[in-house]
């Protein structure tokens, strides 16, 4: 298990310790705060990969414990954590900023999955990163490899496939004005021989 460190916030000491215990037990590192002031000093003085914030810290909105994070760090996770389940508010946690949400109370299960998928994702992040945008792509085909394994064991992935499986970027076609003039050109030629051809006949 990647040891990426998680901070949870909350200002109910059961749930900031349950949920601690139960990440601690699966192998991750964690720090706890018992309010959304403290949380944000913890912030500032840490790299962390994921954040479980309560959405009502009471002292600090969740919205300044969100900014902060993304101050120090944008590609950190933000989960919000809510006692209140409805439609709106998922729709609002969202626009706080937030990546995901899991509702009180909750199963150990459905926290180390949410946890689990958002630490992949902060991972693969970091990985896009540190290759600093460069690949290696066949100058023939056009598709990248995939070295992460050394170059025994190259993957190749076609571009489409490549830009989703590992950015989460879907691609959809289209001309530049270059290629639609080119394409163009080469309809009306092709509509030119077959306009000659049925003369001879």
């Amino acid at each position: 298990m990647a040891q990426n460190e998680i901070l949870i916030i909350d200002n109910n000491s059961q749930t900031l310790f349950t949920a601690s215990r139960a990440l601690e037990k699966n192998q991750y590192k964690v720090q706890m705060a018992l309010n959304g002031g403290s949380g944000i000093e913890f912030l500032k003085g840490g790299n962390f990969a994921l954040v479980l914030a309560e959405l009502a810290l009471g002292d600090v909105p969740v919205l300044s414990v969100i900014k902060t994070v993304r101050s120090m760090n944008p590609e950190t996770r933000v989960i919000i954590q809510s006692e209140d389940s409805e439609e709106m508010l998922r729709k609002n946690i969202f626009k706080l900023g937030a990546d995901d949400y899991i509702f009180k109370p909750y199963q150990d299960e459905e926290l180390l999955f949410r946890i689990k998928k958002n630490i992949e994702h902060y991972e693969l992040k970091q990985k896009i990163s540190h290759r600093k945008n460069f690949f290696s792509s066949c100058c023939v085909c056009k598709r990248i490899r995939i070295d992460d394994n050394g170059p025994r064991n190259d993957r190749w992935r076609e571009v489409e496939d490549f830009l989703k499986e590992e950015m989460d970027v879907l691609l959809s076609s289209t001309y530049c004005p270059k290629c639609a003039q080119s394409v163009q050109e080469d309809l009306l030629v092709q509509i030119d021989r077959l306009k000659a051809l049925k003369v001879c006949r």
